[in-house]
């Protein structure tokens, strides 16, 4: 399996977003009518116990048959061009090493990649820079509050959308859908579904007299695909791929089980974290954040086994997590830096 991710644009809303948007599709066409953010190969050192973990980015206008030499100071790290993986362990890098990334392409290297040193810690903060307050045109004040948002071109006029709980914003700022079903404290936006056209909108509800605890829509419409009534604040949802046994994200939620794109119903049990999703070793299938920990389906028996996660992101102690109180340790988890194990 190729383990390299094509990204061509970040779009972090910092701490607004709480869901995780799941990219369409992996073969972005350079020739595309959205405008492409101008990337830089992104590489970043960390330090870890076996030497120097090197990791950079796969650009949307790279052919797959691009490869890569990595540079410690002058010298090359690796013996053949790397292939498989936007990522190398350097064992014998310490943490006064410095690095540059080449393409190689038809055997020819590129021009360096600006040079990195590695990290002073493994974590990096992002301050957020929060907006001003004011007053509406008619006359009521407001103030900034990080919030669940996410965007994405959801009616394919190559602008974005943006996908507040029930509503959805038009690149115009006039209503595009809403659902109507209210507040919910996660959402998560994306191609959860391949059999259908577009994108679609995992999301819960607080409201424990709502027909749907959990309900996926179609964002062009508000037209609501399937739901579960569950009777009470549905608190937390998950949308990910974690079972290759079906197509597309599996939806988690109290109350709902785990249930496929189409809303069927995989199992009554739930995986441990009802979070947030990684992709962290290399494949297709998310792995599942559980502070600290990490699971995901890998056999056909539907067993779901974790073990350590190899770092601990983005902090260094866990928290703790309470069903009536829930103190999450980050409002985000992304690639910022467009590589992936």
């Amino acid at each position: 399996m190729n383990k390299r991710f094509r990204y061509t644009a970040l779009l972090c809303l910092g701490v607004m977003l709480c869901g995780m948007v799941t990219p369409m599709d992996s073969q972005v066409s350079a020739a595309s009518t959205r405008q492409m953010e101008k990337l830089s190969r992104g590489a970043v050192a960390v330090k870890v116990p076996e030497g120097v973990l090197v990791s950079w980015r796969l650009l949307g206008t790279e052919a797959d048959s691009v490869s890569f030499n990595l540079y410690r100071g002058t010298s090359k790290v690796n013996d053949t061009p790397i292939t498989s993986r936007t990522n190398y362990l350097d064992k014998a890098g310490t943490t006064s090493s410095s690095y540059t990334v080449r393409a190689v392409v038809n055997g020819t290297e590129q021009a360096a990649s600006p040079v990195v040193k590695v990290w002073s810690s493994n974590n990096l903060d992002v301050p957020i820079q929060q907006p001003a307050g004011g007053k509406t045109p008619d006359n009521v004040s407001y103030a900034y509050q990080a919030n669940d948002a996410s965007i994405g071109d959801l009616d394919g006029d190559d602008k974005d959308e943006i996908v507040y709980g029930s509503l959805v914003v038009d690149d115009n700022g006039a209503k595009l859908a809403n659902t109507g079903m209210g507040h919910g404290d996660a959402l998560h936006v994306g191609d959860l579904d391949p059999d259908r056209s577009g994108y679609e909108v995992f999301k819960v509800n607080e409201d424990k007299n709502a027909t749907y605890g959990a309900a996926m829509y179609d964002p062009r419409n508000g037209n609501i695909l399937w739901g579960v009534n569950t009777g009470k604040d549905t608190g937390r949802g998950m949308s990910a791929d974690i079972d290759p046994r079906t197509k597309g994200n599996e939806q988690w939620a109290p109350g709902i089980g785990l249930r496929s794109a189409k809303g069927a119903l995989v199992t009554n049990a739930l995986p441990s974290s009802i979070n947030f999703g990684i992709w962290w070793d290399g494949d297709l299938l998310v792995n599942c954040w559980i502070i600290p920990r990490q699971a995901k389906v890998k056999s056909t028996s539907g067993t779901i086994p974790t073990r350590p996660l190899p770092i601990c992101l983005p902090r260094q102690e866990p928290a703790p997590i309470t069903e009536r109180k829930v103190h999450l340790p980050c409002r985000l988890i992304c690639s910022v830096t467009g590589a992936r194990k």
